[in-house]
């Protein structure tokens, strides 16, 4: 396992000599969108599970951050009809989350990209710039898969490590907002997660 984190450190810090000081800008603009991704994940678990436990308790509808607001403009309104109001603002919210969430995955593959586009330009004009000698002494495919199968590979490698930093973050997102309501069932739902996750490695 300690080998696997240390060929991945490897991994992400040979990617980023390579960025220029523009695409670590924006590899940094990604990672703070993913950031945000992880936060409106957790805002979808909040308002499921408040909604779910002031279904559960009806008089907590008037402590839930969302639905106060409801109270203040109609107090008299009905159990039923909040609980209406309430489903219509959490399909919005869903709506909204999942809508950013996907904005952000573009950004994310669009950087990806890009980077490819200009590792592939640039290795292109590396071998544009070689002596005929050299082609003349170097295989077709060899060149061929310098500029196309390698900027590839990098190009997955770096989506992998993105998807591997937002789960990253999402978990911990997670794992603070569990902390926070049920300190012992969050750290046995961790511990039991660390298990699993050990158990796979080894």
């Amino acid at each position: 396992m300690i080998k696997g984190f240390i060929a991945t450190k490897d991994i992400i810090s040979k990617i980023w000599s390579i960025f220029e000081k523009k695409e670590r800008v924006d590899a940094i603009k990604v990672l703070i969108a993913m950031m945000l991704v992880s936060i409106l994940e957790l805002l979808g678990v909040s308002v499921i599970y408040s909604f779910i436990k002031a279904l559960m308790s009806p008089e907590q509808l008037h402590s839930i951050w969302y639905s106060k607001w409801i109270y203040s403009f109609i107090p008299d309104i009905g159990f039923k009809q909040v609980v209406t109001v309430l489903g219509v603002e959490l399909t919005i919210i869903y709506l909204i989350k999942n809508i950013l969430a996907l904005v952000f995955t573009y950004v994310q593959l669009d950087f990806a990209a890009r980077f490819q586009e200009n590792e592939s330009t640039l290795m292109l004009a590396s071998y544009l710039d070689r002596p005929y000698q050299f082609f003349l002494n170097t295989n077709s495919g060899t060149i061929l898969r310098g500029i196309n199968e390698d900027t590839t590979a990098v190009y997955l490698i770096l989506i992998s490590i993105y998807q591997l930093c937002g789960e990253l973050i999402t978990i911990l997102a997670m794992s603070v907002y569990l902390i926070t309501l049920d300190p012992l069932m969050a750290f046995s739902v961790l511990g039991i997660a660390g298990i699993c996750f050990l158990t796979l490695l080894s």
